[in-house]
């Protein structure tokens, strides 16, 4: 039983290890054909223009193929949807090397990419991938943790849930009918107030994971939820202050007639 236990905790430790490791990602080395080398890029400035440069060299020999070879260049979301495609990169007679220039357009949105290169020449061939990031300053802004965001999440669902519920719990809150009025439009209020927080912090980790379709439906929920809740607050709030009012002519009656609360 001791050894099941063991080899149980041993594979999960091997597995967190291997699930841990990055997967590699560059050029395959061969004995022949082209090698592609990249101007290393980690992180790039959003708003502003992209420039590729890949120098093609003849893997069994080291000699220069840029004026015998033609070389296409895309660059992918993080989900793998192709951003930009160029099948005959620019070829700099000056520096002997392939360029390729991406404007701002294509760079309006923070997050990941992958991007491949892919050159030919009569009879070899090379491959080369990799990825960058855009960010505001084009500088590392550190990832967001979407499981500590998650955890927030459901937290607040759980927070929006009980808030709903606890009047409906527990009849009556208070004693007092005003007190208790208050406390229970109180409720509603706050748990209205979450729902719509909690949309806005889903729309955000969603962004922040760069999934464009996903994205542009939640926000179109995330403000639809917003006015929604808005409205609903004020509603609830014209109807607690009517429901005062109420109360309070009930109570100089009963006062006006002798009756006990």
């Amino acid at each position: 039983m001791k050894k099941l236990l063991l080899l149980f905790v041993f594979v999960i430790l091997l597995s967190s290890f291997v699930i841990a490791v990055s997967p590699f990602i560059g050029s395959p080395v061969f004995e022949s054909g082209l090698t592609i080398n990249v101007q290393p890029m980690d992180y790039i400035s959003q708003n502003e223009p992209i420039t590729f440069r890949a120098f093609v060299l003849n893997t069994s020999n080291g000699m220069n193929m840029a004026n015998h070879s033609n070389c296409c260049f895309r660059v992918f979301y993080q989900n793998g949807t192709k951003l930009y495609n160029e099948t005959n990169m620019n070829w700099s007679s000056c520096n002997g090397f392939f360029v390729s220039t991406l404007n701002e357009s294509y760079t309006t949105k923070v997050g990941s990419y992958t991007y491949s290169v892919c050159c030919n020449s009569t009879d070899k061939g090379g491959y080369f991938s990799g990825s960058f990031e855009i960010t505001a300053s084009g500088l590392d802004e550190g990832n967001l943790d979407s499981s500590a965001g998650l955890a927030l999440v459901i937290f607040l669902l759980f927070a929006t849930s009980l808030f709903f519920l606890l009047p409906l719990i527990k009849k009556p809150l208070t004693r007092n009918a005003f007190s208790n009025l208050i406390l229970t439009r109180g409720c509603w209020i706050i748990g209205i107030f979450l729902m719509s927080l909690n949309t806005a912090m889903i729309a955000t980790i969603v962004a922040e994971s760069f999934l464009p379709l996903t994205t542009e439906l939640l926000y179109t929920y995330m403000f639809i939820f917003n006015w929604g809740g808005y409205l609903l607050m004020f509603f609830t709030f014209i109807m607690t202050m009517w429901d005062l009012v109420q109360l309070k002519n009930i109570k100089n009656n009963k006062e006006r007639y002798g009756e006990d609360d």
